[in-house]
């Protein structure tokens, strides 16, 4: 239960944490607090930890090799 609330937690901040600064741009109707690398970044990593959580989910291979490299434990992503 705990691992949940804290993943949940956790891709909830993760979510949000651009929005305070876009938000203020937009009233201000100026940039000059946004980096654009920042966003760039952030939805590149974003979009490959998405990746993964689907390949470990769903990809059978994926989930083997996993259980190869880590005594036969299965991966701890779960559907929610």
């Amino acid at each position: 239960l705990f691992s949940n609330c804290l993943g949940y937690f956790y891709t909830i901040c993760w979510t949000l944490d651009g929005y305070p600064q876009l938000i203020k741009n937009a009233l201000r109707r100026d940039t000059s607090g946004l980096a654009v690398d920042y966003l760039f970044l952030n939805f590149i990593g974003f979009a490959a930890w998405t990746v993964y959580n689907v390949a470990m989910l769903l990809d059978e291979d994926v989930r083997r090799a996993f259980r190869s490299r880590n005594g036969g434990r299965d991966p701890l992503v779960e559907p929610h």
